[in-house]
């Protein structure tokens, strides 16, 4: 019994946090305003990786709200274990150029809270799913550990 409370523990503990931070911000999105932006500019960054860095681009722009010019660079709410969330696979970097005009979606009750992508990530999704299914084989083994103990 000790095994299983730490075994979920230790689940919870270590995947919650990222999972809960992707799905509430993400889940907030779906809600804000769409607004027009402008890319001011478009750089090529290398993201540390497994082995190698991995080129990716930066993505950042200007939008205005209520007279205000505000600056942005996230494109999308993952969950927090990617904590620049600001850059795009290198394979996008022809879909964005200095001057263009893009939609972002901005919480009105804080301005500064902006992303490109709304809603909730396939990333946060699979995190969560993980979660689940970690849950879940731990009850089973439990559950059949329990049972031949009881044989």
């Amino acid at each position: 019994m000790a095994n299983l409370k730490f075994g979920l523990l230790l689940i919870f503990i270590t995947l919650t946090p990222f999972s809960s931070y992707g799905l509430y911000w993400g889940g907030s999105s779906i809600d804000w305003v769409k607004v027009e932006a402008e890319i001011v500019d478009v750089t090529r960054v290398k993201k540390s990786g497994s082995n190698a860095p991995v080129p990716e681009v930066h993505v950042s722009y200007q939008y205005y709200v209520m007279g205000k010019r505000y600056l942005g660079d996230r494109i999308i709410f993952d969950p927090k274990y990617q904590s620049g969330n600001k850059s795009f696979n290198i394979s996008y970097e022809s879909d964005f150029t200095i001057g263009q005009i893009i939609t972002v979606f901005v919480d009105l009750d804080d301005p500064e809270n902006v992303v490109i992508e709304n809603g909730i990530s396939v990333k946060t999704i699979i995190v969560l799913a993980v979660q689940f299914l970690l849950i879940l084989f731990i009850l089973l083994i439990h559950k059949r550990n329990f049972l031949n103990d009881n044989n």
